[in-house]
């Protein structure tokens, strides 16, 4: 949220969570469940800045008094929101990639079609986009009126924001079930951007058709 800068007061509200995880470019389904985690109680600063002025107070974010959970079990909440959302980030910056690869194949497809030359590097542009397609797939798929309640038709990226919604709004430590899910996707996810980076460190360039530069590194494509 940006703070106003009108002349007179302006009100800033602060929902006291860290950075929210990336999100898929253009993609509206996902945002409202990648927020970041709430911070924990403890001491901060806030800074604001006008021109080349600025001012610096502390502030203090309390436990609810209404909680009864330890300290010990909301870092514990707090650590694990945070590696699904840098799990998030990571499988949402492989989708925005995938798809301006895609989107240049496509367009590179388009410019040579036709040419009998260069007839198999067309073919193998086609069978790299249909290699990230399937991986995309099985990472996420962009569904604008999906209840992330219901993950039975969710993606890897889908069910592992599912998983941080319900750890999100609990009250106690992450139990041993929300664990095994998380390492489980994890794991599903950790494999498919294997499988991305390998693809395109091997087909991106074919030596046959795209040649190597002097160095004898190929040169991408």
């Amino acid at each position: 949220p940006a703070v106003g800068k009108e002349a007179g007061m302006n009100r800033f509200i602060w929902d006291m969570r860290a950075t929210p995880a990336r999100a898929v470019e253009g993609d509206t389904s996902m945002p409202p469940f990648l927020i970041g985690p709430m911070l924990l109680p403890g001491r901060y600063q806030v800074r604001l800045a006008v021109g080349d002025r600025s001012w610096m107070r502390p502030f203090e974010i309390a436990p609810d008094p209404r909680g009864h959970e330890t300290a010990e079990a909301r870092q514990a909440q707090h650590d694990l929101l945070t590696q699904i959302n840098q799990k998030l980030s990571e499988a949402h910056d492989a989708v925005n990639r995938i798809r301006d690869v895609t989107g240049q194949l496509t367009g590179w497809i388009a410019r040579i079609k036709g040419r009998e030359h260069l007839a198999e590097g067309v073919k193998e542009a086609d069978s790299l986009r249909e290699r990230l397609a399937t991986i995309e797939e099985a990472i996420f798929k962009s569904e604008p009126d999906t209840d992330l309640h219901y993950t039975a038709t969710l993606k890897l990226s889908g069910r592992l924001a599912a998983l941080k919604f319900a750890v999100d709004f609990s009250s106690y430590a992450p139990t041993r079930q929300a664990m095994e899910v998380y390492q489980e996707l994890v794991g599903k996810i950790d494999a498919h951007l294997a499988r991305l980076r390998e693809v395109l460190q091997q087909r991106l360039c074919s030596p046959r058709w795209c040649g190597a530069p002097p160095t004898g590194q190929p040169r991408p494509f």
